[in-house]
């Protein structure tokens, strides 16, 4: 009798040097930020890396995410897909899901969920559902009312 010799797959994850800090901290910066309170943090202490090393984490992780299907793994699921997967290969808890309303190209704001991620010295907002545009915190296209982070 034969059988099949199945190795484990070879990960190569990029390595990252992640930075702490706390609950409240993150919490003042984030409502400093956007000026509301629909902020849930899940976590007592938040881990954040540098803008270089979430260049490496979105190109490792970006290329594995489902492809869109509206109504089954819309943006919605994108947004959670990526803050989960950030979390589970990289254990940085500093990627975050929101949900507001966007003008996703069809000329009027409608609702929408997004990504956020936070470097250290900023947060962006990232499609992740569309090769991952990144836009600043301020932009006016994005008007978020709730945000769930770690």
């Amino acid at each position: 009798m034969s059988k099949f010799l199945v190795q484990p797959p070879v990960l190569h994850i990029p390595k990252v040097k992640e930075y702490e800090i706390s609950r409240l901290w993150m919490w003042n910066r984030l409502r400093d930020a956007w000026h509301w309170d629909s902020i849930k943090l899940d976590d007592n202490k938040f881990f954040y890396v540098c803008w270089e090393d979430w260049g490496k984490i979105f190109d490792y992780i970006m290329p594995k995410m489902p492809k869109y299907r509206t109504a089954t793994f819309d943006c919605d699921n994108c947004a959670d897909w990526l803050k989960v997967k950030v979390a589970e290969v990289f254990k940085i808890n500093t990627c975050a899901r929101v949900d507001g309303y966007a003008d996703v190209g069809r000329g009027y704001p409608e609702r929408h969920a997004w990504s956020l991620f936070f470097d250290g010295e900023e947060f962006y907002q990232l499609e992740s559902q569309t090769e991952g545009a990144i836009y600043d915190i301020k932009d006016p296209k994005y008007v978020p009312d709730e945000l769930i982070m770690g």
